[in-house]
């Protein structure tokens, strides 16, 4: 099911850097962003070995293919999770409660917004 999600996501996030005069590709060195994008968040070793890969593949091309990007994804899904996927979903949530205070199920925004700025982060009212 996650494998499937990873792909959906992986798949949007590759059609907004797709080329116009190329469909299908997209430039290597766009790699990394689309990865992020997809909700993956690999630690810079892997992004490195990724990248190494990504690069072997026609050597003199600078695009690569969806197809290409997501067998080199799911590859290091299977291999390295714990390299991609640095959190459990119990790890999240202990760390969502400690700002849940009252236990509501949700942070409210503005509060959210203050405990955020309070670390050094600036927001727009947008």
């Amino acid at each position: 099911m996650y494998d499937e999600h990873v792909k959906a996501k992986l798949k949007t996030a590759f059609a907004i850097y797709e080329q116009k005069d190329t469909p299908g590709y997209v430039y290597k060195r766009e790699v990394p962003t689309i990865i992020r994008a997809s909700g993956l968040n690999p630690r810079e070793q892997l992004m490195g070995d990724i990248m190494k890969e990504v690069h072997s593949k026609d050597i003199e091309a600078e695009v690569i293919s969806f197809d290409n990007i997501k067998k080199i994804l799911v590859l290091a899904l299977k291999e390295r999770t714990s390299e991609v996927i640095r959190d459990s979903k119990e790890t999240i949530m202990r760390a969502f409660m400690t700002f849940d205070k009252q236990g509501l199920g949700y942070i409210n925004a503005e509060e959210f917004k203050g405990i955020l700025e309070s670390t050094g982060d600036q927001f727009s009212e947008e």
